[in-house]
């Protein structure tokens, strides 16, 4: 899954949706098939960019402050879940800053909203319309390998936002002259 930040042909996704690919090929909600390039993706941090060529701008999301978010607030995710399609859930903020260990700057955004394999790299949008995360991770209960048990993760808009722009300005995470995984 992914979603379109910018309507020059832009698309925001997680890093190991497109990690080893030779070939990326986008299909639009309408089924329209685009040929896309990464432009670029973070080594630890799940974020990627790709870039597709459209004969008209795409319709792009807009971005909420997810710092603003509270425990409670309301979401509706957007995903493509095991192949089965465009499908939405709704849940709330379930809590806030929650670190898995995956990267050193680990906040996401939990949620009870189903969030299933095939959900990674699309938008989570608060109530307003306005994307407030990026589905990334999901709990399965442990040692099991289901699907969603009501505890799913995403980025918040915030940190997908930054680091989305310096992705596109340098291929790469960037912070001052350094990379950083």
């Amino acid at each position: 899954s992914g979603f379109v930040v910018d309507p020059a042909g832009y698309i925001a996704t997680n890093r190991h949706v497109v990690d080893g690919a030779f070939d990326v090929i986008v299909t639009l909600s309408d089924g329209t098939r685009l040929s896309g390039k990464v432009i670029g993706k973070g080594r630890k941090y799940d974020i990627a960019l790709v870039k597709v060529t459209a004969r008209k701008p795409l319709q792009a999301v807009e971005f909420a402050d997810s710092a603003s978010l509270k425990m409670g607030d309301g979401l509706v995710v957007i995903g493509n879940p095991y192949g089965l399609g465009v499908s939405v859930s709704s849940g709330i903020v379930s809590a806030l800053g929650r670190d898995l260990g995956l990267t050193h700057f680990d906040r996401f955004i939990q949620t009870d909203a189903a969030i299933n394999h095939g959900n990674s790299g699309g938008p989570a949008f608060g109530l307003d319309g306005k994307v407030v995360g990026m589905s990334t991770a999901l709990y399965t209960g442990g040692v099991t390998k289901g699907g969603s048990i009501g505890i799913g993760f995403a980025i918040p808009s915030t940190i997908a936002r930054e680091l989305l722009e310096v992705i596109r300005e340098h291929g790469y995470i960037r912070v001052g002259s350094f990379e950083i995984d």
